[in-house]
């Protein structure tokens, strides 16, 4: 054999042994889930760096006695992993869409390697773990429960996709120890109520909000990392009914959402509150007591910039007043005069207050909706018609009561609300000489339910 065919051999079986793993899997042969049982893989041996590790469905596997290591890592089908120990992950592991990885404690270090989660990642226990150089593919679901700290240092990274959640229920935090992490979060990021307990939970990380971040009632996320921005992308929406507790460097270009699109709640903020230009504050109103309509609770001075957006989910009448905003400091803000939002087709106007420690909104203006105009539904009287100096309006007995909540509003031909009466009696006179000559609109309601509409002509 020449030197140049044994230079040529050995530099293949060089190569060979790295490009060509050798492949372990799990056959439970050893009748424990111990990954160091030698019986429990198909080739006599316990995986090493070298090794493509996979656990078929419907196993479950345990590192605890030592520390193990494995190029590739894959939960096939129902297959669970426990870890309790260290893992050193050459490349990657693969959790499939029904698996469970849980990770109790010790460390899972791998320079450039991954974890691509399509299951449940499971961070439990009060023990520490740590991610050391680990960037997590989240499809699934992360979820961190009954814990403490979760150190994620060395340029570990968080990647919460699309479709994927992260749960976090307990109190704790993730610690980089003066390294570098960071969260991208495309999906849904939650800091979970665990019963009615107040709980707080820290990320001392980069962080980078495409999707939705929410905080549920008694819960306090804090964003911590000084030295780092945490950055509210124009999808990014941060929403719910607990605190948000911003020390980190916020950079809002999103939307802010207290409560959800059901239920009125209050989303407190601390310290870093910034809502410039081009970001959005959106509030649902369901009615003017403090627990229907939603609001933002900000400890600090903020300065109120940006748009703010109105969701009418009932009728709401003129003079009704809503503060949606307070701060334990002084306010500075620099908004429009005016807002205006729909429901069920017709236009509600809203003037904008901006005070020294809130900013209030009230209902100024409604514009008629088309449909109403056309729709007839309870028969009342409007004489004479056409009109010059007064018009008499008659409405059945029925709606008359000690509750005086009959009423009448009377629009102009634009559809602007021009006058609004309570009707006490069975007729009604009204005052027409000070209108302009033109149709008019006038609508019957009893309460905040329409019954009626009449059109009459002054003349």
């Amino acid at each position: 054999m020449n030197t140049t065919y044994r230079i040529f051999l050995f530099a293949f079986l060089t190569t060979s042994s790295v490009l060509f793993a050798q492949s372990h899997t799990w056959t439970g042969n050893g009748g424990n889930e111990d990954w160091f049982n030698t019986a429990n893989w198909d080739v006599g041996s316990v995986p090493d760096t070298g090794s493509d590790v996979f656990i078929p469905d419907g196993f479950n596997t345990e590192i605890a006695a030592n520390a193990a290591a494995a190029n590739t890592i894959f939960l096939e089908g129902t297959a669970n992993l426990v870890l309790t120990n260290d893992l050193l992950i050459m490349d990657r592991m693969e959790i499939s869409l029904l698996s469970v990885f849980i990770f109790q404690s010790g460390v899972i270090s791998g320079t450039g390697s991954s974890i691509e989660n399509h299951g449940l990642l499971l961070l439990e226990s009060t023990n520490t773990r740590t991610f050391n150089g680990i960037t997590i593919h989240n499809f699934g679901e992360l979820r961190v429960t009954n814990t403490n700290q979760t150190e994620v240092i060395n340029g570990t990274v968080i990647n919460n996709n699309t479709n994927g959640r992260v749960d976090i229920f307990g109190s704790g935090g993730f610690l980089p120890l003066g390294s570098s992490a960071a969260i991208n979060n495309d999906g849904l990021l939650r800091k979970r109520a665990n019963g009615n307990t107040p709980e707080n939970f820290y990320l001392i990380t980069a962080i980078t909000n495409n999707g939705i971040i929410d905080v549920e009632a008694n819960q306090t996320l804090l964003l911590l990392d000084g030295s780092s921005n945490f950055t509210n992308s124009e999808s990014g929406i941060l929403r719910g009914f607990g605190v948000i507790d911003i020390t980190t460097n916020f950079i809002n270009n999103g939307t802010i959402v207290p409560g959800n699109a059901t239920t009125a709640g209050i989303l407190g903020v601390i310290n870093n509150f910034d809502c410039p230009p081009h970001a959005t504050i959106e509030f649902d109103l369901f009615g003017t007591a403090t627990a229907d309509y939603d609001a933002v609770s900000i400890t600090g001075s903020p300065h109120i910039e940006g748009t703010l957006a109105v969701n009418l989910h009932y009728m709401p009448e003129i003079g009704d007043e809503y503060t949606v905003l307070t701060s334990t400091n002084t306010m500075t803000c620099d908004l429009p005069n005016f807002i205006s939002a729909t429901f069920n087709g017709s236009l509600y106007r809203f003037v904008i207050f901006c005070n020294s420690n809130n900013v209030t909104l009230r209902m100024v203006e409604s514009t008629l909706n088309v449909s109403e105009i056309a729709s007839e539904r309870v028969t009342f009287s409007t004489y004479p018609n056409p009109a010059t100096s007064q018009l008499t309006v008659a409405i059945p007995k029925f709606y008359i009561d000690s509750t005086s909540e009959a009423s009448i509003t009377i629009f102009n031909s634009l559809g602007q609300s021009i006058d609004r009466l309570q009707i006490t009696s069975e007729t009604t006179i009204i005052n027409t000489a000070a209108y302009n000559r033109g149709l008019y609109f006038l609508l019957l309601h009893h309460g905040k339910h329409f019954l009626g509409i009449n059109k009459v002509v002054i003349d």
